[in-house]
């Protein structure tokens, strides 16, 4: 840590910089775009979802939607109030997701996500995350503390940590 001194002259400590992301160790965080690249490369469609929704109405296609929501929950906005700005900003910059020609609300993402049924949606994510393990774009030690396997078996306890051991798919 370095020494500064703010505007009353008093000394302070300041934080280590960041450091540039070339050899420091440090994770470059996930954009839309990368995210987008990412489920291009996973073949990540969703067209095997089931859309809830009645035929009449439809503004949106279901796809759009549900790539928006993953784009908007792995660039870290969990509201779907700020995953609609996040909408606004890829249609208003010519990112969005194919298939989103308008803005979609947060009462419809809202809506959709309370119809949803997760048939269709599980073998996506399934096939997805399989494809992704198989191509090494996926980590088995990137999973987040929780998630036991994607093959439908339960993971083993660490003891005292409490917290589920990624299983690979072929493990049995």
């Amino acid at each position: 840590m370095r020494e500064e001194k703010n505007r009353g002259g008093r000394a302070w400590r300041a934080p280590p910089q960041e450091k540039n992301g070339k050899g420091g160790g440090n994770k470059q965080k996930p954009t839309p775009a990368r995210v987008q690249q990412m489920m291009t490369r996973l073949g990540l469609t969703f067209e095997e979802v089931k859309d809830p929704r009645a035929r009449r109405g439809r503004r949106h296609l279901l796809g759009a939607m549900l790539m928006l929501l993953v784009q908007a929950l792995a660039v870290g906005r969990r509201v779907l109030r700020h995953a609609e700005a996040l909408g606004e900003d890829m249609l208003r910059e010519g990112s969005a997701p194919e298939g989103l020609k308008r803005a979609v609300s947060d009462t419809t993402l809202d809506r959709l996500l309370s119809r949803l049924e997760p048939e269709g949606l599980e073998q996506t994510l399934h096939q997805s995350v399989k494809r992704g393990l198989e191509k090494g774009l996926i980590r088995h030690d990137h999973f987040a503390r929780g998630i036991a396997t994607f093959d439908g078996k339960a993971g083993e306890k660490y003891a005292g940590a409490g917290a589920m051991r990624a299983v690979p798919h072929d493990e049995g």
